[in-house]
């Protein structure tokens, strides 16, 4: 008999090699376990006092679509892949987690989202300062590996999941003598819970429209106000080129121009030449401030009658939009 750790040739009748000492009926032992092992597992095993095999018990426990998942079931069972798609699990995947009871898999999950846009939140704001001209396209592409994870994960490992819940139940059953007693098990712990996905939707429904409505309150100001102060910060910005030319002239003539020659994208200019006020008049470009006003009237030292800056007011404009170089109400 040739021992398969060092090669040595030994005789038929040895129990252990005689170069390494290993036992030359290791082997055959470990085949002839793993065979019987093999054959238990095909062998359906019986509740004697149900008649019930535990095939059986599996669909009863199941209950809706119990041939699909029995199928599946004998894979799992025979250690071939624990990995199989269940659309219901990688697309409506709360609400299938609570159809099939496994509530608190359904509790993990409603945070995880939740978890996960903390965590992101985290991340940008620690990549930021280092990524901050590809911030934009960094959160996307995060954004969408995590979308598709929460999709994919519970898809490809739904059944394994169920599989395991189911399993853990039917061992108990297994025990169980009475058939009233395991229907009223499977009524309780198995099949599916319609109304309670009914719930969940109804309270998943409130819930949107409450945290939407809630969010739009805050939002939706605040939205306005960032881009009303755009439009405003863009406008005034603008007005520079126009003050500067002003200065100029007044400087070189001493007398401010009945028109100056810069003309603005975002408003429209008129000028007083006796006090070179200028009044900047908002247009269709600015829709949150279109026909309000701001008044940039020029600072003349009195005793050499040079201009020394500009004031910027406006009675019709918010101070919050105006910024700290302009005054407003």
């Amino acid at each position: 008999m040739k021992c398969v750790k060092c090669g040595f040739a030994n005789p038929e009748f040895a129990m252990n090699c005689g170069q390494c000492g290993h036992d030359l009926h290791q082997k055959q032992q470990d085949q002839t376990a793993s065979q019987d092992f093999s054959n238990r597992a095909q062998q359906p095993q019986m509740n004697e006092a149900t008649g019930y095999s535990y095939e059986s018990l599996y669909g009863l426990f199941v209950g809706t679509n119990q041939a699909y998942y029995k199928k599946i079931f004998k894979r799992f069972d025979q250690q071939d892949s624990f990995v199989s798609w269940n659309w219901a699990a990688g697309f409506v995947t709360l609400f299938w987690l609570i159809y099939r009871k496994m509530w608190v898999r359904a509790v993990i999950y409603f945070f995880v989202p939740i978890a996960s846009l903390i965590l992101l939140s985290i991340v940008m704001a620690i990549l930021t300062p280092f990524f901050k001209e590809s911030i934009g396209l960094i959160f996307s592409i995060l954004l969408f590996v995590v979308v598709i994870g929460l999709f994919l994960i519970p898809g490809l490992y739904g059944n394994s999941w169920y599989y395991r819940y189911t399993k853990n139940h039917v061992e108990q059953l297994s025990y169980y003598e009475d058939k009233q007693q395991i229907k009223r098990f499977c009524q309780q712990k198995g099949g599916g819970n319609l109304v309670a996905v009914l719930i969940a939707c109804g309270i998943g429904v409130f819930g949107f429209i409450f945290i939407g409505g809630m969010l739009a309150a805050i939002m939706l100001p605040a939205y306005n106000d960032y881009i009303s102060k755009a439009q405003m910060e863009r406008t005034l910005r603008e007005t520079a080129p126009l003050q500067e030319q002003m200065s100029h002239f007044y400087q070189q003539k001493g007398y401010f121009p009945n028109s100056p020659e810069t003309k603005l994208k975002f408003a429209d200019v008129q000028v007083s030449r006796k006090s070179g006020k200028i009044t900047i008049i908002m247009n269709q470009e600015n829709q949150y401030f279109s026909g309000k006003k701001i008044q940039l009237k020029p600072v003349i030292n009195p005793s050499n009658k040079r201009l020394e800056g500009w004031t910027c007011t406006s009675t019709e404009i918010k101070q919050k939009f105006l910024g700290k170089q302009c005054k407003g109400v």
